[in-house]
């Protein structure tokens, strides 16, 4: 529903609050009011428990120099309720899902997040959501890592940790959900489909009789009355965000990106940022190759900041993200994923491009895996797969143009069994281009790569080779493609 608002020339964004009852959502809001000296309006509670939502109304922070006008709204989490809570949720920008971490609650929280899921999934821009580990104080509170894996293992989360009742961890969450909802709005204003009208529910009380009137008139969705999702009028004009003003970094190590970058210095738009905060939320590992490009480890995530990528002029360096941004878009099918691009403000007229990729199985994993088995035949089987793999990604990816050089620990595997790139996506600046065709010699890449590998790990265990080998010419015959069997016997035995 986000919109600006010509009357008070400010932008308009809704944040949702929702989890399963007794999480914390109206804690949350209550702590919330009084942190923003705001007011909280409850439209109805019964023993305790909201029966509409509840409301607080804060103006805060610029976007393009306009105010930002936040309607905080808690859903009820009460499952009688659920055609009132899926209202809301169709009107957010963004999603707070409160999830209460006593492990008891898990299995309420996964219900609650599946629905919350499914009433998102066809919002065009989408709906970032922000997962807030509430009553972290508690005895037996589960870990994030646990409470990750019961939402969705697969799905990109943005995580934080709360108590609302002492308003720990409160103000954090719904700072990261305003910049999630911003770029959702930055999206919009990209495709000039931001609209430029006064909101049709402008405070707690109209917000109650709209709810009211659809459960009297039986209509789908506050939108029937005009109300929720606003109709599209005249879309505005982007402007460049304002030059950043951080202190330049001490010792000459440059900030990690974080998710307090502007929108529109992040791709892709709310993804992007999820990606931010989660790959910087724990300690990372930064330093800096002979190459001058900066690279920053953690267990899950890798950053890069090539050496091409500082800039001294914001449009300069715009323009370098949204190129590779657009590069970025056109081979998606062939990258591992998540990843991002950001622009991190970095000194007083300085940025700093940064590339966010999170780890992922590559065939080196799986090699090691595959020679920890005492099953020749298995090794022999599994190691035609991954080496097959490898030759299909550099017939895609380096004979094509499109990547200069390919490894075992730069490819991984699709679910549909497809290579996939997992490494840092290359840079040259402004002009991003394929690098030029190669020619490729399978014979080249068996004897300098691929048998190194195999000696490497056969070393410890020489007495496997002969078995080893049998196995992979069977399976290599098998499939027609007896000459790889063949080109790495001769490699082996010949070194």
């Amino acid at each position: 529903m986000a919109l600006l608002d010509p009357r008070r020339g400010c932008i308009v964004i809704r944040v949702i609050y929702d989890g399963p009852a007794f999480a914390g959502k109206t804690t949350n809001l209550r702590t919330l009011a009084r942190s923003l000296e705001s007011k909280l309006y409850s439209g109805e509670e019964s023993d305790g428990r909201t029966l509409y939502f509840d409301w607080v109304d804060y103006m805060g922070g610029l976007f393009e120099g306009m105010p930002i006008r936040c309607q905080i709204v808690s859903v009820p989490g009460q499952r009688i309720l659920e055609r009132r809570r899926r209202l809301l949720l169709e009107t957010s920008d963004v999603v707070v899902f409160v999830a209460d971490s006593r492990s008891e609650r898990l299995m309420e929280n996964v219900r609650s997040f599946k629905v919350l899921g499914q009433v998102l999934a066809p919002m065009v821009p989408p709906v970032g959501i922000v997962v807030q580990a509430n009553k972290r104080d508690l005895k037996g509170a589960i870990t994030l890592d646990a409470l990750r894996d019961a939402l969705d293992r697969d799905r990109l989360l943005a995580l934080t940790e709360a108590v609302a009742e002492s308003g720990e961890g409160v103000r954090e969450t719904f700072v990261l959900a305003v910049r999630l909802a911003l770029d959702r709005v930055r999206e919009l204003w990209n495709r000039k489909e931001l609209p430029k009208i006064e909101p049709g529910i402008d405070d707690g009380g109209q917000l109650l009789s709209a709810m009211k009137a659809t459960e009297g008139e039986n209509l789908a969705s506050l939108s029937s009355l005009g109300l929720g999702a606003i109709e599209r009028r005249s879309p505005i004009e982007a402007a460049a965000p304002p030059p950043p003003a951080s202190p330049p970094p001490s010792g000459g190590v440059p900030p990690l990106p974080d998710a307090s970058v502007p929108p529109g210095l992040v791709w892709p738009p709310v993804e992007g940022r999820i990606v931010v905060h989660e790959s910087t939320r724990v300690m990372t590992r930064i330093e800096r190759r002979e190459s001058g490009d900066w690279l920053g480890f953690s267990s899950e995530w890798m950053l890069r900041s090539p050496l091409k990528g500082l800039f001294f002029h914001l449009e300069e360096a715009r323009a370098a993200l949204v190129s590779w941004a657009r590069w970025h878009s056109a081979v998606a099918e062939r990258l591992s994923q998540p990843r991002c691009i950001v622009l991190m403000p970095e000194a007083s007229e300085v940025w700093r491009l940064w590339q966010i990729v999170r780890r992922v199985p590559t065939l080196s994993d799986t090699a090691r895996e595959l020679f920890e088995q005492s099953d020749d035949l298995l090794l022999g089987e599994g190691l035609f797969k991954i080496i097959d793999l490898r030759l299909r990604a550099e017939r895609d990816f380096v004979t094509t143009g499109w990547l200069g050089r390919l490894g075992f620990s730069s490819v991984s595997v699709s679910e549909a069994g497809a290579p996939l790139f997992a490494g840092f996506s290359p840079y040259s600046g402004r002009s991003l281009s394929t690098v030029g065709s190669a020619k490729f010699d399978e014979d080249r890449l068996i004897r300098d790569e691929l048998a190194p590998l195999l000696r490497g790990e056969l070393r410890i265990a020489p007495h496997r080779i002969p078995a080893v080998l049998t196995s992979l010419r069977k399976v290599a015959t098998a499939n027609r493609r007896g000459h790889i069997a063949k080109s790495i016997q001769q490699s082996l035995l010949g070194s």
